[in-house]
């Protein structure tokens, strides 16, 4: 199901015309503001779920402004577009993201998503989940995801994958696509969409997993994966995806 959201927007980048077309888990309903005064006021009357802005704009600066906009409205989350982000100056304020300029209107999609449906930084424990994105490979003519494929996109054997995801080896031969087992597969689909996005192709997506990663101590993703951390594989290549450091 698409989410929609109103996003008011003072000085947007000039890839941001191309939001209200951009595909993914969210549609947005931008209302433009020719300066900070309009923006603020746009908050009051509007109540937009989120902020977007140029961190580099002429004039008041994007701090200053925050503060405004934190006086009218606390809890609003905020995107900040930048040529040069300070990743650093996300500390300053859990509901704010960055994304570098000049963007891919998705990826702005996506770290609005990120801040909508996120948590305060003090809850560390939790690891934000984007929303399925679906990959057409791993689907059955049924719609859902299907572990056969899977299996062969990942380069690994039903019996491996049965065990990761706790199913009978035998009950995920005969129905791969199982309304049960449905939750079970979506994470191996949050790290195909990120990977595809990242590499390009299935034989990228094999070579990132079957490469040491430094995030891991240098083990492969693929053996973190068949150890049972899949959430963690897929939180981290979306935060590879998305340009935020882990």
């Amino acid at each position: 199901m698409i989410e929609r959201y109103n996003a008011a927007i003072l000085d947007p980048d000039a890839c941001l015309d191309n939001l209200r077309q951009a595909a993914g888990a969210a549609q947005l309903t931008l209302t433009p503001a020719a300066s900070a005064e309009e923006l603020i006021n746009s908050v009051v009357v509007d109540e937009p779920d989120v902020v977007l802005l140029d961190l580099e704009m002429p004039g008041l600066s994007g701090w200053e402004l925050i503060k405004r906009l934190r006086e009218v409205s606390p809890g609003i989350p905020i995107l900040f577009l930048s040529a040069n982000p300070d990743w650093s100056a996300l500390e300053r304020d859990p509901l704010i993201e960055m994304v570098k300029s000049p963007c891919d209107p998705n990826e702005v999609i996506h770290r609005i998503l990120r801040l909508v449906h996120g948590v305060s930084q003090e809850d560390s424990s939790h690891r934000y989940r984007l929303p399925n994105l679906v990959v057409d490979e791993l689907r059955s003519d049924s719609g859902r995801i299907d572990a056969k494929l899977v299996a062969d996109m990942f380069d690994i054997s039903v019996p491996v994958l049965a065990r990761v995801i706790g199913a009978g080896e035998q009950a995920l031969y005969k129905t791969p696509d199982a309304k049960s087992v449905q939750s079970k597969l979506v994470d191996f689909e949050r790290i195909a969409w990120g990977l595809l996005k990242l590499t390009g192709s299935v034989k990228g997506l094999r070579i990132w997993l079957n490469a040491p990663n430094p995030e891991l101590d240098k083990e492969l993703p693929i053996d973190y994966i068949k150890e049972g951390h899949v959430e963690d594989v897929a939180a981290m290549v979306e935060d590879a995806l998305l340009g935020h450091p882990s």
